[in-house]
């Protein structure tokens, strides 16, 4: 009845977890750069990267133009021009964590000064958790014994067991199968607690695939847990939702929208949570309403050519058309804005709309004009800057 219960219990701190995992996860902090990329850790606002005797004396008012996320294993500094947001908030989530005991050596008292290079590639850890580094430190060479104290979902404690030295790696950069067998050595045990334990360890590290083998074998090996393990694997499914559609956020940002939409239309169902469909849904709706702005420019541009009959631009006007339609896409319709916000205005002659797009599309729909000859214009001198790109630098005379 006491393993029933504490087995439950490891359950339902999953699910904790899991809708704390929800939001953004760090074990301090988070600073979000504008091109996606997330760092974990505590932010702090930098002067500047110099110390000492050669710090610049401070400014009457003092900036801050430098973010610093440190955490136990890294420091990343980042410039604040490219940092999204910041989130100093400390995450009160649930992790799995697995601590390991080894017994110190002769000389582990002893400082190992400043970390120099690595005399050869690090060994792997073993199933117990030790490795040797050799090291290489001026004229020394040290042998350093390494054991894991702590493994938990974001970073790995490492201690030498014959010097005074500690560190840290991230888990993600220790290979699965070398990080398996530790976790199962850790306490020693084989039951269906400790395996759920690990299973637990794998979604919140966010490795899937080794999570769902593991459930799976404590399906076929505790027949008496499968109720709980369908829960776990329901969970399971909701967390590789959400990170499948965290995923796809990034690459519509960085442009991939092709990819986007066609694995947003196989997007999973079963066992993802509500408002991960409705935000799925959304994006698809977004890509469907902007495919249709694309046809809906698309017509309008080979109409309001039309109208202009036998008007003696044509032969200037269609080849630009024709550029345009070739080029248009997701990622640059935003460029076509004031011709499509007005291509419905009656006051304006068929000339005029068609100038809007033809010159919004040079030089932005911010600057997008009514008067057909100057938007032509605006094509003859693109094309004179391109040639003028094109053309080595060594030809003076022609350039």
């Amino acid at each position: 009845m006491l393993a029933s219960r504490r087995f439950h219990l490891l359950l339902i701190l999953l699910a904790l977890s899991f809708w704390l995992a929800a939001a953004p996860r760090s074990p301090a902090g988070e600073v979000r750069l504008k091109n996606g990329m997330t760092y974990s850790g505590t932010p702090a606002e930098l002067e500047t990267l110099i110390k000492g005797p050669k710090k610049p004396n401070p400014l009457p008012t003092t900036s801050y133009p430098i973010w610093m996320v440190s955490n136990a294993w890294q420091r990343v500094f980042v410039p604040r021009r490219q940092v999204d947001s910041v989130n100093r908030d400390i995450d009160l989530s649930k992790s799995e964590v697995f601590r390991l005991k080894h017994k110190p050596m002769v000389g582990a008292s002893q400082s190992i000064g400043v970390v120099g290079d690595y005399l050869e590639k690090p060994r792997p850890f073993d199933e117990h958790g030790v490795r040797i580094v050799k090291l290489r430190l001026g004229a020394r060479k040290p042998e350093v014994i390494q054991g894991i104290t702590e493994i938990n979902p974001v970073y790995v404690k490492v201690e030498a067991l014959n010097y005074d030295w500690k560190t840290a790696l991230a888990t993600s950069s220790i290979p699965v199968e070398i990080l398996d067998p530790i976790l199962r050595k850790a306490n020693g045990s084989n039951d269906a607690e400790h395996r759920m334990k690990i299973a637990i360890f794998y979604i919140q590290a966010q490795m899937y695939g080794p999570a769902e083998r593991e459930l799976e074998a404590i399906a076929r090996e505790f027949p008496d847990r499968a109720e709980t393990v369908r829960k776990a694997q329901g969970l399971l499914s909701q967390a590789k939702a959400l990170d499948g559609l965290n995923e796809l956020k990034l690459r519509r940002a960085s442009g991939q929208h092709r990819f986007v939409n066609a694995m947003l239309r196989a997007f999973p169902v079963d066992n993802v949570d509500v408002a991960v469909l409705r935000e799925v849904r959304e994006m698809t709706e977004e890509y469907d309403a902007t495919r249709d702005r694309l046809s809906h420019a698309q017509v309008l541009l080979a109409e309001l050519q039309a109208e202009l009959g036998s008007d003696a631009r044509i032969a200037e006007i269609a080849p630009r058309r024709s550029e345009i339609v070739e080029s248009l896409s997701d990622s640059n319709l935003e460029r076509l804005d004031s011709f499509l916000k007005l291509a419905g205005d009656s006051k304006l002659l068929p000339d005029e709309r068609l100038a809007l797009a033809l010159s919004s599309w040079v030089v932005g729909s911010a600057n997008a004009v009514t008067e057909l000859n100057q938007a032509l214009k605006f094509w003859q001198a693109r094309f004179l800057v391109m040639d003028y790109l094109r053309t080595p630098a060594d030809a003076a005379m022609e350039r």
